[in-house]
């Protein structure tokens, strides 16, 4: 049987997701002053970073219409498996439902799976990473979405961002958080928890930050010893790799993946921000 994951384009998709043509993304859309941007493969991230760092407004994302996913859910696949980013940060998940209800009007017998992240950038690729780890392995549908529901209890997604602005405009994170860090370069080490966003420490000055980060990820990573791991840059490959580097000094054995943010995900992570997650 075959399947295919739907993904929203909070979350990015590594080379063999690409080669493997199992992943469909659903844009969401940026409004940037009036002006609206499609997040998807002809978006010009260089045009599109410039705007939102030259903005006297918030910026916002708006998640695809029922419509759209019903559509995409239309291709051909036996199996669905619906990833889309925490429902405590968008309302694409209740729309992703709404369309899977449209859909199965005209497909009674579908079998389609929308999963609730509970995360969002590369939190999202490695959860659909494992769906295609599993179905490879001939596991079943159900088999599949338990396998899920196991990953996502230990599932661990953690960031830093140079530049809170955003998040802090779109109210999710605190105006203190904020004026800390523009006032006295105190950095926030973030996460995830129950779908929302958290603290986990705070350094001062951004390498500071990206050293707790690094050093909370290895803590996490010799309890859960991870088979993979991925990296989100944002206009940062060097960071990116020097902390690849320094995790395979620890886990020489483990898979990392590092990948560049796209429209979504820049928007809140801001030129530096990297994002982890295993």
């Amino acid at each position: 049987m075959s399947f295919k994951i739907i993904m929203d384009s909070c979350g990015e998709q590594t080379q063999e997701m690409k080669d493997s043509g199992r992943v469909v993304p659903v844009p969401l859309t940026i409004r940037v002053d009036d002006e609206v941007f499609v997040d998807d493969q002809n978006l010009d991230m260089e045009e599109f970073l410039y705007k939102i760092n030259h903005s006297a407004a918030c910026p916002t994302s708006a998640c695809p219409s029922p419509g759209e996913f019903a559509e995409r859910y239309d291709c051909g696949a036996d199996r669905l498996y619906v990833v889309t980013l925490s429902s405590g940060l968008s309302g694409t998940y209740n729309s992703a439902c709404l369309g899977r209800e449209m859909f199965l009007e005209s497909n009674p017998d579908a079998q389609v799976s929308v999963i609730d992240s509970k995360s969002a950038v590369c939190g999202e690729t490695l959860l659909a990473l494992k769906i295609m780890e599993w179905e490879g392995e001939g596991l079943d549908f159900g088999q599949v979405n338990q396998r899920v529901r196991d990953f996502m209890a230990v599932q661990k997604i953690s960031f830093v961002l140079q530049d809170l602005t955003i998040l802090q405009k779109s109210g999710r994170l605190s105006s203190i958080k904020a004026l800390l860090a523009r006032t006295l370069n105190i950095l926030p080490i973030l996460g995830g928890k129950d779908g929302i966003i958290c603290q986990l420490g705070q350094a001062r000055g951004y390498r500071r930050a990206l050293s707790a980060l690094l050093s909370h990820i290895i803590e996490d990573c010799k309890r859960l010893l991870p088979k993979d791991l991925i990296i989100a840059h944002c206009n940062c490959i060097e960071r990116a790799a020097e902390l690849k580097d320094r995790l395979l000094e620890a886990f020489p054995k483990l898979i990392v993946h590092i990948l560049e943010t796209r429209g979504v995900s820049s928007l809140y992570a801001n030129i530096n921000g990297l994002v982890v997650s295993y």
